[in-house]
């Protein structure tokens, strides 16, 4: 049977009680969760703080049902008075075959040790190594000005390299 998109209302608990209410309702449901790596399963959060995937309703319980629980704001369709949109086949067993432990973890895009350049900036097209990460930036190490030094830089000024870099002897 296809999966759906499901919109709730703003909010972690808006989303866990659309969420409640559908299963209640005898809907399957699948509200992916996701962790940090190496976080404790404890910290896992939704994967789509506003979306859920619901499987299409039996006729007895229609979408109206699905629209009418609370938490939910509708259903993803390509306009109003359009049906829903089913998701591309394969797309939520996708995301529950990525699960271990009831979430799935988040593989950081950089991490120490790794090569990097910078694409925006007064250091664009330079390299550097991640020397660590500071929430959402990156501090890297970069060589300039006759030695080492650590630079701080968002994740959208940098990308990674694929092989290891190595700074030239």
């Amino acid at each position: 049977m296809p999966w759906f998109v499901i919109q709730t209302n703003a909010g972690r608990q808006q989303w866990a009680w659309a969420a409640a209410g559908l299963r209640h309702a005898k809907f399957e449901v699948y509200a992916p969760l996701c962790r940090e790596a190496d976080a404790h399963p404890d910290t896992a959060k939704p994967m789509f703080e506003w979306y859920l995937f619901v499987e299409r309703p039996h006729r007895r319980q229609g979408w109206h049902g699905i629209e009418k629980t609370p938490g939910v704001k509708g259903v993803l369709r390509a306009a109003t008075d359009r049906p829903p949109l089913p998701l591309a086949e394969g797309v939520v067993e996708g995301l529950q075959a990525l699960e271990r432990g009831g979430s799935i973890e988040l593989v950081p895009r950089f991490i120490s040790g790794q090569g990097l350049r910078i694409v925006s900036g007064i250091f664009a097209g330079q390299e550097g190594i991640v020397s660590r990460k500071k929430g959402k930036r990156v501090l890297a190490m970069l060589r300039f000005l006759g030695g080492e030094r650590e630079v701080e830089f968002d994740e959208g000024d940098i990308e990674a390299l694929d092989a290891p870099y190595r700074y030239a002897v």
